[in-house]
């Protein structure tokens, strides 16, 4: 009997701990990917945010991790208190993000463009000491359309976008973003293969001193002419190269055209 009854206490722990994130008290992203789906059988519809503090690891590189945990337990809280639904779900996305349900259409929700509230944006107190965060923000509709994984994958592509606006920032998934997502995966996919065979080449752009009206200097200009996809502009394929560590690589290709052309017109 008491062995059993250590078997038992011993499940009860286990279950709490995949249901819990003990560290700051919250549901675990386990429990949090169950709950969707039960209000996905429900036919419950809503948004699903990954919510960031941009500022996170300044936090926990100044004072440490336990200050990073404080971070997220007072956003949580805010968050909490800011939820006017008993159907909203917070938990513990990652080490620096939290995730949210809340039972709102997504295209109300895209019209009124709804922030998070100043009572969630203000100043934290972490250990006594005055934090300003920016908060990041993406979001995505859960609908009878979109799975519980695809919900979550687009909530984390559009925090991703977030992410590179500078200050605080909400970014809503749509539709728009299938094709965006789809050619960004092709691109990255030639980018590599792409600076190999030389397709990305230097255009040289005159720079004009106006004071003595002569052109004083030229500027070289990565420039990619794809024979599968045509011209591939410079603000898509320098990002991809920026975000899958090649940019080392395409500056290198981009000097080495530029001595090349120097050495053949001397």
């Amino acid at each position: 009997v008491q062995r059993l009854d250590k078997i038992s206490m011993y499940e009860q722990q286990i279950e709490a701990l995949k249901t819990t994130d003990h560290v700051v008290n919250l549901p675990s992203y386990d429990e949090f990917v169950q709950q969707l789906k039960r209000f996905k059988q429900q036919g419950k519809i809503g948004v699903v945010k990954i919510i960031k503090a941009g500022e996170f690891s300044n936090v926990v590189g100044l004072y440490g991790r336990p200050a990073g945990e404080e971070l997220l337990r007072q956003l949580w809280q805010r968050l909490s208190k800011a939820s006017a639904s008993e159907d909203s779900l917070i938990a513990r996305f990652t080490s620096s993000a939290l995730i949210m349900f809340t039972p709102i259409d997504f295209q109300t929700l895209l019209h009124q463009q709804t922030k998070l509230s100043d009572d969630v944006k203000d100043s934290f107190f972490i250990f006594d000491q005055q934090v300003h965060i920016t908060l990041k923000v993406g979001i995505a509709p859960f609908d009878a359309n979109t799975t519980v994984h695809d919900v979550v994958r687009f909530a984390e592509y559009a925090l991703a976008k977030a992410r590179q606006i500078h200050g605080a920032h909400t970014e809503f998934y749509t539709s728009r973003y299938d094709d965006v997502l789809g050619r960004e995966m092709m691109l990255l996919n030639h980018l590599k293969s792409a600076i190999q065979n030389k397709e990305i080449t230097a255009y040289f752009q005159p720079k004009y001193a106006v004071y003595n009206e002569k052109i004083a200097s030229i500027e070289a200009l990565a420039r990619w002419i794809s024979p599968e996809f045509g011209f591939v502009s410079p603000v898509e394929f320098i990002a991809l190269a920026e975000n899958a560590g090649l940019i080392k690589d395409l500056e290198l290709h981009i000097l080495e055209t530029v001595f090349t052309w120097q050495q053949q017109r001397q």
